[in-house]
C-alpha cells in the first residue's frame, strides 16, 4: 500500500512540475530593466477553436473581455518579477516580450511561449531569447472568461517567477 501511495505521489509531482526552458541570453534585457509586453494569439486554440470561431460560437463578448485577461497576466507577471524587470503593453523599450499564446483549454489552463525581441538599429527586430513550455492550470468553477482570467493569473505569476530567476542568473 505504501509503495502504491508513493508511486502515485511521484507521478502527481512529475505531472504537475513545469519544465520551462530558456534558449538564448537575457543579459541585455537584464541591463535594460524594462520591456514592452505584447500578446500574440495568432496560433492560439481557444477551447480547440480559433479566437474568431470561439467568439462566434460561444463567447460573443470574448474580444470585449479579452483586455481584462491580458491585464491580469500583466499584473501578475510584474508582481512576480518584483522590479527585476518592468513590463507594460504601452512601454517604450528596445526590448519586447511577445507572449505567444498556444492554447486556452475549457478550464482556463493556458500554455504559451515567450519570445524576447530586441529592436535593431535598422528598425528590424531579432529574437535574443525564448522561454518555452510555460503552462498553468486555470480554475475550477466560473464562467469561461473567469476561468481564462484564472489561467492568465497563474501563468503570469509562473512566467514572472521564471523570468526573475533567469534574469538574476544572467546578471
Amino acid at each position: 500500500m505504501k509503495k502504491i501511495f508513493l508511486s502515485m505521489a511521484f507521478v502527481a509531482i512529475a505531472l504537475s512540475s513545469q519544465a520551462q526552458s530558456l534558449t538564448g541570453s537575457l543579459k541585455e534585457l537584464a541591463q535594460a530593466g524594462k520591456a514592452k509586453l505584447e500578446f500574440d494569439y495568432s496560433k492560439a486554440k481557444v477551447h480547440g477553436l480559433s479566437e474568431d470561431e470561439y467568439c462566434k460560437m460561444f463567447e460573443h463578448d470574448y474580444f470585449k473581455d479579452k483586455p481584462e485577461v491580458l491585464s491580469t497576466f500583466n499584473s501578475e507577471f510584474n508582481l512576480a518579477l518584483d522590479n527585476t524587470l518592468v513590463c507594460s503593453q504601452t512601454m517604450e523599450s528596445p526590448f519586447t516580450i511577445v507572449v505567444q499564446v498556444l492554447e486556452v483549454k475549457n478550464n482556463g489552463t493556458t500554455s504559451c511561449v515567450m519570445h524576447v525581441m530586441k529592436k535593431n538599429a535598422d528598425g528590424t527586430s531579432s529574437e535574443v531569447a525564448t522561454v518555452s513550455d510555460l503552462k498553468k492550470h486555470g480554475g475550477t468553477y466560473g464562467s469561461a472568461m473567469n476561468l481564462m482570467k484564472d489561467g492568465a493569473k497563474h501563468l503570469g505569476k509562473a512566467a514572472g517567477q521564471y523570468m526573475k530567476k533567469a534574469i538574476n542568473k544572467a546578471k
